[in-house]
């Protein structure tokens, strides 16, 4: 070989490995920067037992993630929304669970139905139009979707 054909060869060698090396390096990135996973969680009953495993499900969520790492919003509709009446025993574990970021969401069409006012709610209560119609807007976004 001539002399200088070396660092001309390794020039080379080193663009092709830096090209190849790109991908790996995007894919990289974009795992690390995975943005924290999103649940909508649908309570739809109205028994103190599913109540309250929703609840221990969704506090193990975020014991798991850990706080601030994982979005959690539960929407109460139907029968289920006696989940978040003011005076529902589980009532506490609520405003604890609101406290760590989770949000409690309302259908107004059920509040409407059961002759209910947010002022009968939990105060971390939060009105939403149509129940089912936000759990679908969320799911349609990329969260995922959670029953008990």
């Amino acid at each position: 070989m001539r002399k200088g054909t070396y660092p001309i060869l390794l020039g080379l060698w080193l663009s092709a490995l830096m090209l190849l090396a790109a991908p790996l390096a995007a894919q990289a990135a974009d795992a690390s920067a995975k943005a924290p996973p999103r649940v909508v969680v649908q309570m739809a009953d109205g028994t103190p037992d599913k109540q309250g495993l929703l609840l221990a499900n969704v506090n193990n969520l975020i014991n798991h993630y850990g706080q601030g790492k994982v979005t959690v919003e539960v929407v109460a509709l139907g029968p289920g929304l006696s989940l978040l009446y003011k005076d529902n025993p589980l009532s506490p574990r609520i405003r604890e669970l609101a406290s760590r970021g989770v949000h409690f969401k309302a259908c107004e069409n059920t509040m409407k139905a059961q002759g209910k006012k947010l002022s009968d709610l939990n105060p971390v209560s939060e009105p939403v139009p149509s129940g089912i119609a936000y759990i679908v807007d969320r799911q349609a976004a990329g969260w995922l979707y959670y029953r008990p």
